[in-house]
């Protein structure tokens, strides 16, 4: 037991040359396959994790990435307590982590991770628990945060961009903030259907490329204009790329500033040369629609990029064995260096600012 923990410790050192991931390196780390299953109880891969994020806090400061370190003292919790002499600024083991400021036991949060691994309903994790349904919210979008810088993978060759239509949601408990506006008139509950065409929706940008790279973000209300398709796609597509879109006259100036050779289909199950379409993007967003809609009850407008990395995620590791996606999940949400404090999810937006 013990070697398989050393070995997924040094796994884990080798591949780490950067202060964050990205989700290919994220994979190498299951070069040992270390599975939760058959070679570590539940205990053991908590300690083996534990183990591994105190000794990484020892050599590298989490706020400005050097390694002049000490060790000060313990916190309340028995935690080890660090100082960093560059800086001068005090952390412990679970700083910028989704475990930051928690008082629960880290056994509770490994079987939270287990139910986000399975997109448990907030309900369903809080009876699970024993906690209540604030905190498993919060939790659930802890996690969510952390994990939203690692999904960078890009996409090549062709890659289909569609794009799904969901009703601008402004879902939650809005009793007690009392500067809250919704920015339109309420909508009954019974509408018809040119009631629900007419009222504001959101766009949710869908890409997927032939080799099963995925990226999905909140677009803008309505059609996504040049200037946010950039804003998202300027890194995520590499030059000379094949782009089968939607009849969304942005995509023009987009696919001539990427160097990319343009598909512009005016309908979503129209095929040019036997080979560009975009089905399978079309399948992905509405395979997230169905989600949000039939599973979840629909989703905050605000939250709706965390709920779009979960399921990012979930695509990206459809083919790995649970262990593997339990691990990738530990493994990116201590690595990314992202921490979401509760005085902080009233600054969390999906949608930009700007209009044009």
């Amino acid at each position: 037991m013990k070697e398989s923990i050393k070995a997924f410790i040094n796994e884990i050192e080798r591949v780490k040359g950067k202060k964050t991931l990205d989700f290919k390196d994220i994979i190498e780390l299951n070069g040992p396959r270390l599975t939760v299953d058959n070679q570590l109880t539940e205990e053991e891969f908590i300690d083996a994790m534990i183990d591994y994020c105190k000794k990484e806090k020892e050599k590298t400061c989490p706020y400005c990435h050097r390694k002049n370190v000490v060790k000060y003292g313990f916190t309340k919790n028995t935690k080890q307590r660090y100082k960093c002499k560059e800086c001068g600024r005090y952390y412990c083991t679970t700083t910028n982590t989704p475990m930051y400021y928690s008082k629960k036991d880290m056994k509770k949060w490994y079987e939270y991770y287990k139910l986000i691994e399975n997109m448990t309903p907030i309900r369903q994790c809080a009876k699970k628990l024993d906690i209540s349904i604030g905190t498993a919210f919060q939790w659930r979008h802890k996690i969510l945060n952390a994990i939203m810088p690692m999904l960078k993978g890009k996409m090549e060759g062709t890659i289909e961009i569609d794009e799904v239509l969901i009703p601008e949601s402004f879902k939650g408990n809005h009793s007690r903030n009392f500067n809250f506006h919704m920015g339109r008139a309420p909508v009954r509950r019974q509408r018809s259907a040119s009631e629900y065409i007419g009222c504001e929706k959101v766009s949710i940008l869908c890409c997927k490329d032939r080799n099963e790279n995925v990226f999905t973000r909140a677009g803008d209300r309505g059609k996504i204009g040049y200037l946010r398709l950039y804003e998202l796609l300027a890194d995520k597509v590499t030059e000379r790329s094949v782009l089968c879109t939607t009849n969304n006259m942005g995509y023009i100036p987009l696919a001539r500033k990427l160097n990319c050779k343009l598909y512009k289909l005016r309908g979503r199950y129209e095929v040019v040369d036997e080979k560009y379409h975009i089905q399978n993007a079309r399948a992905f967003g509405r395979g997230i629609v169905n989600t949000i809609n039939y599973k979840f009850k629909g989703v905050a407008t605000k939250y709706l990029n965390f709920y779009l990395s979960w399921f990012h995620w979930q695509e990206a590791s459809k083919r790995h064995t649970r262990s593997m996606k339990l691990k990738d999940i530990l493994s990116m949400s201590l690595y990314s260096n992202q921490k979401l404090r509760v005085c902080d999810f009233k600054n969390v937006r999906s949608l930009p600012r700007y209009i044009y």
